[in-house]
């Protein structure tokens, strides 16, 4: 994902959504009999949010955000 070339199109305002958290899929919650995910995988999509998050701040801290430009997380990881 190139955050700065949508931004050099014009766009000012962009909502980016990270993963969800993908070990409570149907895949991984049916060996045990959906009461619990798979914190193994959670754990990686969490590390890859913090990664997001770096890549995110510091494109906000590259642009002038005064302008109204602005890049932000919808966290839906935590809506789960």
């Amino acid at each position: 994902m190139n955050m700065e070339r949508i931004h050099d199109l014009g766009v000012r305002e962009i909502g980016i959504v990270p993963l969800l958290p993908l070990g409570c899929v149907l895949g991984y919650t049916i060996r045990s009999s959906f009461e619990r995910c798979n914190e193994t995988q959670n754990s990686l999509v969490k590390f890859h949010k913090m990664l997001l998050l770096e890549a995110v701040n510091t494109s906000n801290n590259q642009i002038d955000t005064t302008k109204g430009s602005l890049f932000f997380i919808l966290d839906l990881y935590n809506a789960f």
